[in-house]
């Protein structure tokens, strides 16, 4: 056989090995974050994988200055992702809620974050300031992109949360009303919302 079919044969069979996923091609290409990864994405209106945006999130709180001495446990299921671990102040926590939400696929952020020494078993009855529920209702009402939280109030008073201000429509006031209940530490939810007129 000449040296120029063999080659032929070599870039056919290589290719195919690379379409196919058992070479050591690379199918995967670098897409980068934000729109730039939209933009250069093979499927630019997929929604990432739950495991992806998990890896992602974990490697932007290890790169962050204010948030990478701390350990985060977090979660995504179907693009929400939820954060668990300790963090020593207020804007820590807002932080890392803040981090989570800029990364590309995730729908929202449930921030179960705690400050340090909070917690069961910790200071009067294990009892979470009212300020930070407070923080964790904003964080999640922000971060669900089905409310229009700037026109929400946030008011905490012995765990139980009230919830003011005029929103478009009923199923936005309900909404809201369902992500204030899962904030961790909420005891209850007074909705005081109405509908625009």
């Amino acid at each position: 056989m000449k040296k120029g079919h063999l080659q032929r044969v070599f870039i056919a069979v290589s290719a195919a090995l690379c379409s196919a996923g058992l070479s050591g091609c690379s199918k995967t290409p670098d897409v980068g974050t934000g729109a730039e990864a939209a933009a250069r994405s093979p499927s630019a209106g997929a929604v990432i994988d739950d495991a992806t945006i998990t890896g992602r999130v974990k490697a932007a709180l290890l790169g962050d200055i204010n948030t990478n001495g701390f350990e985060f446990r977090v979660e995504t299921h179907k693009g929400e992702v939820q954060l668990w671990g300790f963090v020593q102040t207020l804007a820590q926590f807002e932080r890392a809620a803040e981090l989570g939400r800029s990364i590309p696929g995730v729908r929202g952020v449930l921030n179960h974050l705690a400050l340090k020494g909070e917690g069961p078993g910790s200071g009067a009855g294990g009892m979470v300031d009212d300020s930070i529920i407070t923080a964790r209702v904003k964080a999640a009402l922000l971060a669900d992109a089905s409310v229009n939280s700037g026109d929400v109030s946030v008011v905490t008073r012995s765990g139980d949360v009230q919830l003011s201000g005029l929103l478009i429509n009923q199923r936005q006031i309900e909404r809201a009303v369902l992500v204030a209940r899962r904030v961790q530490n909420v005891a209850g939810v007074s909705n005081e919302m109405r509908v625009k007129q």
